[in-house]
């Protein structure tokens, strides 16, 4: 039916008759089966496809030569996925997605078991459109199809099973109600999304809401029998079952849960980390972000032995203020692996958070003692995931390269796990692990790597003895501080610093619009170093036409001694080793600081006089020719001006009488 021709002979009986006959058949039987409880909703029982009946013909017209009920899930999904791409994306919507190589990893880490006895239940409690219980059924299905020793007829069984009772997932979200589009996902995946929940699944009780539909009052109560059976001890091996054997997520970093509402007072109280243990006392934690009551509430659905892959922010790993929290997860986990991610791989959300993946067992007892753990850091995983709409050819590069690693890493935390790895580059000892947790902080290999400047034999120069913090003490700072009470200016402008090491004029402001805070004013010669942004090489020096602008304490301002060029250590300082170096050294989580503390503690080798000569040659060539560059843009605008008389007195009299505000 599903053609022109088809659409054009059923005019006469209705205007849109994809719509009305053909769309009203599939929800009638998807009706039939919500009320037999095979399938939850998807459409709304109204559902109408709100296109015109010409734009329909078009699109039928497009789509009638391709055999859409022969085409694989997967592809039918991947389709579906794009649609998702291109209707959801933006900051508040983009938020409904993990990138798809983050995806892959956390399952190949996450090591599904298929036997005939069925397969891992997978559980994600915060789904969003279902991206990784659709890699997890991919994954379980995967392995079903390529073991020889089923049969034809065991692999649909096992294939079933794992549809049908091995994936569950739960998410809140009402708008949109991202639950029925992670079932549609599912349903195009291969499997109906029976198990696809829309609830707060950190509510343990499941409380009915006063404005709950009654499909949603029987959701929440199907979810509550499925929790509680998972409860139950089996009886033989007095082992608990619980809801799923693994978690495969990744909660949400920003959402918090404040005592100051009822309900969410009422929520608090019923897990542990909602208290702060003061000695013979437990008291109320004010507020509680959601991704830290995910890990509890996992832990208790989590079947015993059950193991929990989970996206979390680098924060609960290193930050001290989840000191607490670690020492509960030591308390309660065994830490398998963690594995970092780059600071943009969440680039199409807009979230600048570093993460990592959280890979963790549930302990046999509490007296079961923390082994070896698996470390390894990402540079390729999540770059592939571009926020442009319009692909480039950057971006297969990005793909081929996030698979290799996704390959690497999962390879070798198998042999890990298996007790076959040989390169102890990625093994770390528990003890390394009894304060932070982050692959930054506690890797021996990052600590241990070789130099190789070091090691070719040139000296080394600490920077400390050739920079001079002009700002360091305040009888040298005098000069240099901006005392907005007493000065003569009326305007200051900021100094910008790029990522390409270059200065630049930022915004010009009045003296008396600065906000609260101390300023410092720089001068022709100075090394000016962003403690933000120094690791993007926002490191530069002042030339003379951006003499007396002014920065905030976020800088160091520094004199170059004059036994070295100034060149050459603005040159050395934004290589890629001495931004390594100030990497690891900063002790941040996330956006790392780089101050003078840090700055002054860098090594640089002393460059040969031959080398130094060579450096700076380069240098001046360059801004030689960046002078040039400016002398014939100039010419070229005096020539408009004078030769074409495109630059009147009476235009820019026009213009500066009417142009709009900036």
């Amino acid at each position: 039916h599903f053609s022109k021709t088809w659409i054009e002979s059923r005019e006469n009986d209705s205007p849109n008759p994809l719509d009305s006959i053909l769309f009203r058949q599939r929800i009638d039987e998807f009706e039939y089966e919500i009320l037999s409880k095979n399938k939850r909703r998807i459409f709304a029982s109204d559902e109408r496809i709100n296109l015109s009946a010409e734009t329909l013909k078009a699109i039928t017209g497009r789509l009638e030569h391709i055999d859409l009920l022969s085409m694989d899930a997967d592809l039918n999904g991947r389709m579906f996925e794009t649609f998702l791409n291109s209707t959801l994306r933006g900051k508040d919507l983009g938020q409904f997605f993990t990138p798809r190589s983050v995806v892959k990893l956390a399952t190949g880490l996450a090591n599904l078991k298929v036997t005939r006895n069925g397969s891992d239940r997978v559980l994600d409690a915060c789904c969003g459109t279902g991206g990784f219980l659709i890699e997890a059924l991919a994954d379980l299905w995967h392995k079903i199809d390529a073991n020889p020793a089923y049969s034809d007829t065991e692999k649909e069984e096992l294939k079933s099973q794992a549809a049908n009772r091995s994936i569950i997932g739960v998410d809140v979200a009402r708008d949109p109600a991202l639950a029925r589009i992670a079932r549609i996902n599912m349903y195009l995946h291969g499997d109906g999304g029976s198990r696809i929940f829309q609830l707060d699944s950190l509510d343990k009780k499941v409380r009915e809401l006063a404005n709950d539909s009654s499909e949603i009052k029987e959701e929440k109560a199907a979810f509550r029998n499925l929790t509680l059976a998972g409860e139950v001890r089996d009886p033989e091996t007095g082992l608990l079952p619980g809801l799923a054997d693994v978690v495969l997520t990744n909660p949400p970093f920003a959402k918090e849960y404040n005592r100051n509402q009822p309900s969410d007072d009422a929520l608090l109280d019923e897990y542990e980390l909602g208290f702060q243990d003061s000695g013979q006392s437990r008291a109320k934690i004010q507020s509680v972000s959601s991704m830290v009551l995910f890990l509890e509430r996992y832990y208790g659905l989590l079947a015993d032995n059950g193991r929990l892959i989970s996206i979390v922010d680098d924060g609960i790993l290193g930050g001290p203020a989840h000191r607490r929290l670690r020492n509960w997860i030591r308390s309660k986990w065994i830490i398998e692996a963690v594995v970092s991610l780059p600071g943009d791989a969440f680039q199409r959300s807009q979230a600048r958070v570093k993460t990592s993946i959280l890979v963790m067992r549930k302990k046999k007892t509490p007296e079961e003692s923390q082994p070896d753990v698996f470390m390894y850091y990402c540079s390729s995983v999540g770059i592939d995931d571009s926020p442009r709409q319009r692909t480039l050819p950057i971006d297969a590069l990005n793909r081929e390269n996030a698979d290799a690693e996704i390959a690497e890493v999962t390879g070798l935390f198998v042999k890990f796990q298996n007790g076959e790895l040989d390169d102890n580059r990625w093994i770390v000892p528990a003890s390394a692990i009894a304060e932070r947790m982050d692959v930054k902080a506690v890797m021996p290999q990052l600590e241990q790597r070789t130099i190789g400047w070091m090691d070719s034999g040139l000296s080394p120069l600490k920077v400390g003895t050739v920079l001079t913090n002009v700002l360091e003490k305040q009888t040298e700072a005098d000069e240099r501080l901006l005392d907005v009470d007493t000065t003569e200016l009326a305007e200051v402008s900021y100094l910008r610093v790029r990522y390409d090491g270059f200065c630049e004029a930022g915004e010009t402001v009045n003296v008396g619009d600065l906000p609260k805070g101390r300023f410092y004013i720089v001068r022709s010669g100075d090394l000016v170093v962003s403690h933000i942004n120094a690791i993007h090489g926002a490191i530069g020096i002042v030339p003379e036409h951006l003499d007396g602008f002014i920065v905030t304490n976020e800088f160091t301002v520094a004199t170059v001694s004059a036994e070295i060029s100034p060149y050459l250590v603005w040159a050395m300082l934004r290589s890629p080793e001495a931004r390594a170096d100030m990497l690891l050294r900063s002790t941040g989580i996330g956006r790392t600081r780089v101050n003078w503390p840090i700055i002054k503690q860098l090594q640089v080798p002393k460059p040969p006089e031959e080398v130094a000569d060579r450096i700076i040659a380069a240098l001046k060539a360059a801004d030689e020719a960046e002078r040039e560059v400016r002398r014939q843009r100039d010419k070229a605008k005096e020539a408009v001006a004078q030769d074409l008389l495109l630059a009147t007195p009476l235009s820019q009299t026009i213009i500066a009488a009417f142009k709009p505000p900036r």
